[in-house]
């Protein structure tokens, strides 16, 4: 068993609230360590701020349009 399956595996049972030996717990805690910082340096990948402003424009203008014509 690969390692990622065993820590997926940890992390089910401690979300099921099954008590994790010492050990268990600082690999999952090791393991939610590490997926923050792969999601942090997604996160920073992510589109500029005026490219969300333009969209966030559009919806803001397609739910007005829409509420017109209710």
């Amino acid at each position: 068993m690969s390692t990622d399956e065993l820590v997926k595996q940890l992390h089910d049972k401690a979300t099921r609230g099954i008590v994790l030996s010492t050990i268990e717990q600082a690999q999952l805690d090791a393991w939610y360590a590490q997926q923050d910082q792969e999601e942090g340096a997604l996160l920073t990948q992510t589109s500029p701020p005026g490219t969300l402003v333009a969209l966030q424009t559009q919806v803001d203008t397609g739910v007005i349009k829409s509420a017109g014509h209710s």
